[in-house]
Formats: structure tokens, C-alpha cells, sequence
């Protein structure tokens, strides 16, 4: 999981600039500031978890 983490952020800060932030998991919750239109929040498989998001 890490390593897709790492992998989306980098593929997101060079197509889209920087300040991506990713957090891929299960049972997690989160408070978060991002920017407008800038946030990806989906499930795999029921409980694996997603969050992509972009704060400058």
C-alpha cells in the first residue's frame, strides 16, 4: 500500500503540480483541508479505502 501511495502522489504532482497527499488503507478516519474540486475518496473491494487530495 505504501508503495501505491507513493506511486499515485508522484503521478499526481507531475501531471497536476505539486501538494498531493495520499492515504490508502482500512478502518481509517480523517479531517482534512483541501482545495476546491481537489479530492478522491473511494472503496476497493468494500474496505480497502482511498484519499487523494490536494492542499497549497
Amino acid at each position: 500500500r505504501q508503495s501505491a501511495a507513493k506511486m499515485i502522489k508522484e503521478t499526481m504532482d507531475k501531471k497536476f503540480g505539486s501538494s498531493w497527499h495520499v492515504v490508502i488503507g482500512e478502518g481509517f478516519g480523517f479531517e482534512i483541508t483541501h482545495e476546491v474540486k481537489n479530492l478522491l475518496y473511494m472503496f476497493f473491494g468494500g474496505s480497502l479505502a482511498v484519499c487523494v487530495w490536494k492542499c497549497s
